[in-house]
């Protein structure tokens, strides 16, 4: 059985931190005494006393959209997928931060049908319900739906392209996820990473390589010429340590356990 691979952890916890960061408001838009109430229940989650934090909750006589998402949160974080259910259907006012709540929820827990369902049902959606629900199916092993959500989204950014490049990597698709990266209209050092940490937990070793030697020449720091011509080069420094990816095996060239980072550490000695 294939190993879920180190980028699709970060994968799902880059994009749970893009949902719960949603959850913040500025200041200057919320009351003192919901602010001080929503500090509350985030401090009484975070203390894992979510039955206080709800409590508590049931107990304001005002909330904000603020409010209700922090509780919401709390259950998904919890993965109380029913208790958070009864919560978003009780929410009087809903936004998209609350919907992708509710459908990570889903997802997290293999509830793929109802996560889709919801995603279906929104409003209105932005980059992070998309990739989302992208990420929910590549995760749970269905890239056919995955990749028919993918071609007819209106728009993509970044985080979506390397979540179908995990997706693909993390169902033992390697000549998809390469195919994908190369199509790909621009790349960054995560879409960089993305491929090649991936190739390397499944021990596509020669074809990581190949990547490293294709791509080398785009590993120099950005400069001036760089910012007015439009590209990204890949920064290797912005990478996963490489000497945290590569397996502990020996090389088969010298009989060595470090092959793999001494040649990462020719192409950029700050990057390992």
């Amino acid at each position: 059985m294939l190993r879920r691979s180190l980028c699709c952890r970060q994968q799902w916890q880059y994009q749970s931190h893009r949902i719960f960061s949603t959850l913040k408001a500025s200041p200057s838009q919320l009351p003192q005494e919901i602010r001080a109430a929503n500090r509350k229940i985030t401090e009484l989650i975070q203390a894992g006393r979510l039955q206080d934090a709800r409590t508590f909750f049931d107990k304001l006589s005002k909330r904000s959209t603020v409010t209700w998402n922090s509780m919401l949160s709390g259950y998904v974080r919890r993965r109380e997928i029913a208790n958070a259910r009864l919560l978003f259907d009780e929410m009087p006012l809903k936004d998209v931060a609350s919907w992708n709540l509710m459908i990570s929820g889903y997802l997290s827990c293999r509830h793929v049908e109802e996560g889709r369902d919801l995603f279906d049902k929104m409003p209105k959606r932005d980059f992070v319900s998309w990739n989302t629900m992208i990420s929910g199916y590549a995760k749970n092993g269905r890239m056919g739906d995955a990749v028919r959500l993918f071609e007819g989204m209106p728009e993509k950014n970044m985080v979506t392209w390397n979540a179908m490049i995990t997706g693909f990597l993390n169902n033992g698709n390697v000549k998809r996820a390469c195919k994908l990266f190369e199509s790909m209209p621009t790349r960054d050092g995560s879409s960089f990473s993305a491929l090649v940490s991936g190739l390397i937990q499944y021990d596509a070793l020669d074809k990581a390589e190949k990547i490293l030697l294709k791509y080398s020449q785009d590993t120099k720091r950005p400069t001036s010429n760089d910012s007015n011509s439009g590209k990204s080069p890949l920064d290797f420094s912005t990478f996963i340590p490489f000497s945290l990816m590569w397996p502990k095996r020996p090389c088969h060239k010298c009989d060595c356990e470090t092959a793999p980072a001494r040649k990462m550490f020719e192409l950029d000695p700050l990057a390992v």
